[in-house]
């Protein structure tokens, strides 16, 4: 049940961020980027962000995923960042960094 609720949680959050993302300029250009850590049970997670200047001028920051990882090498981040935009709904057109 609690994984239900996160799921309900995290997708809301996800169409707030696109809605910003999308709001109305198709213009609009953001920069994805990632941060890796391991916790003290030793699991590895990546964190995935968009950052864009929303309407009124604000750069603005957003967690788009947390993805558990098999290590933090480059290589299997990059791929679990490749395999992540993959299943995303974001205009990768419009990503510049």
């Amino acid at each position: 049940m609690q994984n239900v609720f996160i799921q309900i949680i995290a997708n809301q959050v996800r169409t707030v961020v696109l809605q910003e993302l999308n709001d109305g300029d198709p213009d609009r250009v953001f920069a994805i980027y990632a941060d890796e850590s391991t916790d003290s049970a030793k699991c590895k997670q990546m964190s995935l962000y968009i950052r864009l200047v929303n309407k009124k001028g604000d750069l603005i920051e957003r967690c788009l995923a947390l993805i558990e990882v098999p290590s933090t090498k480059a290589a299997d981040l990059l791929e679990a960042i490749h395999a992540s935009m993959k299943t995303s709904p974001l205009d990768k057109s419009r990503v510049i960094a």
